[in-house]
């Protein structure tokens, strides 16, 4: 062979590693950014899950206070209306004189 051409097949060898590494180099980066990647947008849904259960607890609470107000209010309207004499309508609130 001749020392020009075993030149250039040891060019082409070194050059056919070296892309070979990088290849390979390149694959590594790609499956590990790419894990990450996952392993982020894992703990994005976590986080959103564990926002919308807050907001869920904040929704439930604010509920419960409106059920207890409602049952108070209820519970008051009774009381006022076993006050009034039976002579009275509940749903007679003109306030003035039948004339």
């Amino acid at each position: 062979m001749e020392p020009g051409a075993a030149f250039v097949v040891g060019a082409l060898v070194a050059a056919a590693k070296g892309l070979g590494l990088a290849a390979i180099g390149a694959g590594i980066a790609w499956w590990r950014a790419r894990r990450r990647v996952r392993e982020l947008e894992a703990q994005l849904a976590a986080a959103a899950q564990v926002e919308q259960d807050t907001h869920l607890a904040q929704l439930e609470q604010g509920l419960d206070y409106l059920t207890r107000q409602l049952t108070e209010l209820a519970d008051q309207q009774q009381a006022i209306l076993r006050r009034l004499p039976r002579g009275h309508d509940a749903g007679d609130s003109h306030g003035g004189s039948d004339g």
